[in-house]
């Protein structure tokens, strides 16, 4: 350029140079010049995660397999990779975006597992958890004879043992399974094997569970509701004797207070039992007399003491008996 342009060397305007250098700088600073222009990482995305347990519920003994699929929040994304770590921090890659691994599972409870994902370069990591039940299994029937089965909560599950003997001593094939803590709908899964089998006897000796959900107000739970259970039980074995427990009601006075509910419930749900089935196993008539001889057969108010167990035992014994009584 010319002396007027003033960028050719020309000392009258030395300014003009400084002044490019500065913009130039400037202009650098922020990247407007650069041909690679420096940009922040993309955020990374999160992948939604799904697990499955399969199966959900299964008996003590059985293996489940626990699965968990990460897919991309976004249509045509890239599928997650990276490690799956689950419950110890077992690493398990994953393939397509699914892990899967199994186990043999030999304890009776409800399990809840936890897992993390790694995260890679596009997805963040993340976590969460599966869920499975592993039941009792139905008692084997064992001994010879006509089939004796009785599905019991913890009452019969302490009492099994004595129960078992007398009725092997009786000529009895029989199973007898109880499950602490279940209710006559949670245990619905054990009386459909039991129907299944087909037993010539069949005691019904749940409910002691379901009359303290009356007490606490739980799960919606009624007296009727109970009665209606029992009945829908005993229509599952039509070709069946089928016999009915009484239950034991709360009775000492530090009970009384918050389980009045629960003793007029099961008052009136043994009067019921009495009046509807033939064949009953009267339990808590056993317990109200050992208390008027002052020798109680309950250890705390639910369980029955080792005599107390003897006297179930007992009753279920002269119950099958009386299925077996001509007329």
């Amino acid at each position: 350029m010319n002396a007027e342009g003033g960028i050719n060397g020309d000392a009258s305007r030395p300014g003009w140079v400084t002044r490019i250098a500065v913009v130039v700088t400037v202009l650098s600073a922020v990247g407007l010049l650069s041909a690679c222009r420096p940009l922040l990482p993309a955020p990374k995305a999160t992948a939604v995660i799904t697990a499955t347990a399969d199966p959900a519920r299964f008996v003590a003994g059985s293996t489940v397999t626990i699965s968990v699929a990460l897919t991309p929040d976004l249509p045509g994304a890239a599928v997650p990779t990276g490690n799956l770590l689950v419950g110890n921090g077992t690493a398990f890659p994953l393939t397509d975006g699914r892990a899967s691994y199994s186990t043999v599972v030999n304890v009776v409870g409800t399990f809840t597992i936890p897992f993390d994902y790694s995260g890679d370069d596009q997805y963040l990591p993340g976590s969460g958890t599966v869920t499975f039940i592993s039941d009792m299994g139905m008692a084997p029937f064992t001994g010879s004879g006509p089939t004796v089965a009785m599905a019991g909560d913890s009452i019969t599950y302490f009492s099994k043992e004595t129960m078992d003997r007398g009725l092997s001593a009786a000529g009895y094939r029989h199973s007898i399974t109880g499950l602490p803590g279940y209710t006559a709908a949670s245990a619905q899964w054990l009386v459909d094997d039991y129907a299944a089998a087909a037993p010539d006897v069949f005691v019904f000796a749940l409910g002691t569970n379901d009359m303290t959900e009356v007490a606490l107000g739980l799960n919606g739970t009624t007296l009727a509701s109970i009665e209606a259970r029992a009945t829908a039980v005993a229509a599952q074995f039509p070709g069946a004797c089928f016999v009915a427990t009484t239950l034991s009601a709360h009775r000492s006075a530090a009970w009384q207070p918050p389980f009045a509910e629960y003793n007029a419930a099961a008052d009136a749900y043994n009067d019921w039992v009495r009046a509807t089935f033939p064949q009953v196993v009267d339990w808590d008539a056993a317990v109200a007399a050992s208390i008027a001889a002052g020798t109680t057969i309950l250890a705390d108010e639910v369980h029955p003491t080792p005599a107390g167990q003897v006297v179930l035992g007992d009753l279920v014994r002269s119950a099958a008996d009386g299925c077996r009584a001509p007329g």
